[in-house]
């Protein structure tokens, strides 16, 4: 008798169902139509096409290890860990095309913080933002269609901490960077870096900012290679520091000099087989 019971439990546990349509759910037990001993074994369910719709394991009438959807494409709907019926670690949900939308951190079916995305028409990324006990909390990022950023922050607790700013030309070269307490405006502004160009549409001149004040600035000079010749560091207006590149007729480097207040502090040649 113990025999036959323990294989008839073991072929039990190993069977597999679709628990949509196979099963009911009573207080959070899952049980096989007309049984009355929660179900143990394995959910499997179909789309009409063949396509698998949900899979996952069942334990004592709970819910346990991966559970995964689909749509009725084939593309993964959600997917996340289970623990005696509860959602447990990290969840992840996708879009018809296979694009991220959410992802939820869950303890003990609670859930603990979520990140949400968006994207532009042309699939780039629009914004992702994490959100704690429904607050925004952490970084906050969006960008622009082409994939650039256009600002990204910080949230505590709901409220906005800090913020960055960039600001591009027509050409999408980056004019300012700028840096915020709180949301933006002059009062919160904190720093700024500030961008200029060469008519080949090189870099000429960065320059800090702080409190409205100009802190340090780097110059750069190209040759006719458009390779970075000269770049000099200045600070509060004095020139503080010199690097100057020499290359080989094959455009890679040769050697690269730093000088300190018009001296040589160090020199690196760099050698290369031709």
């Amino acid at each position: 008798a113990i025999l036959i019971s323990i294989n008839s439990y073991g072929s039990w546990f190993d069977k597999t169902v679709c628990v949509k349509t196979d099963s009911q759910d009573k207080d959070g037990i899952i049980y096989l139509l007309n049984k009355t001993k929660p179900f143990s074994g394995k959910n499997l369910c179909k789309y009409a096409n063949g396509q698998n719709k949900s899979k996952g394991k069942i334990k004592d009438g709970k819910k346990n290890d991966i559970w995964t959807e689909w749509y009725e494409n084939g593309q993964i709907q959600h997917e996340g860990n289970y623990i005696d019926g509860k959602k447990d670690s990290k969840w992840t949900w996708w879009d018809e095309n296979g694009q991220i939308n959410t992802e939820r951190i869950y303890k003990e079916d609670k859930e603990v913080s979520h990140t949400i995305y968006t994207y532009h028409k042309n699939g780039q990324k629009y914004y992702e933002m994490n959100y704690k006990d429904s607050e925004l909390n952490g970084k906050w990022t969006w960008w622009h269609e082409n994939g650039q950023i256009q600002h990204e922050g910080n949230y505590k607790d709901g409220n906005l901490v800090s913020q960055t700013q960039y600001v591009y030309n027509d050409n999408f070269q980056i004019l300012f960077i700028r840096n915020y307490s709180g949301l933006p405006n002059d009062n919160n502004l904190v720093s700024e870096t500030r961008y200029t160009y060469h008519e080949n549409d090189q870099i000429k001149r960065e320059a800090n900012f702080k409190n409205g004040k100009l802190v340090s600035e780097t110059r750069y000079t190209y040759n006719y290679n458009k390779q970075i010749k000269y770049k000099r560091s200045f600070k509060n207006g004095k020139l503080v520091s010199e690097t100057n590149y020499y290359y080989y007729e094959n455009g890679q480097i040769q050697q690269e000099g730093n000088y300190k207040e018009g001296s040589l502090v160090n020199k690196t040649r760099y050698e290369f087989n031709r």
